[in-house]
């Protein structure tokens, strides 16, 4: 049986690399790690405004307002003549 030879990496260039891809990682970790909660937040905020938005809408949405005032029931003989509905057509 054949044996494969794994070819070894000095320890100041395994280092050399690890360093950098390290650091990309971190730095990608770190905005992730802004970004979730920051979205969590903005979708949060988003649903808040707009369910306070429609219970807003539906408290002042016609038919839940109350008129208060007084008025006289009038029959059609008491109505005041239109002038447009007495108006004859023109010859």
């Amino acid at each position: 049986m054949e044996q494969t030879q794994v070819m070894r990496v000095p320890g100041w260039l395994a280092w050399l690399l690890a360093i950098p891809v390290l650091a990309v990682a971190a730095v990608f970790g770190f905005f992730v790690l802004l970004a979730v909660p920051g979205l969590v937040l903005a979708v949060a905020l988003y649903f808040g405004v707009r369910i306070w938005w429609l219970r807003r809408k539906m408290r002042r949405a016609p038919g839940h307002e109350v008129l208060e005032g007084e008025y006289t029931k009038m029959g059609p003989e008491s109505a005041a003549p239109t002038p447009f509905l007495n108006r004859r057509p023109p010859d």
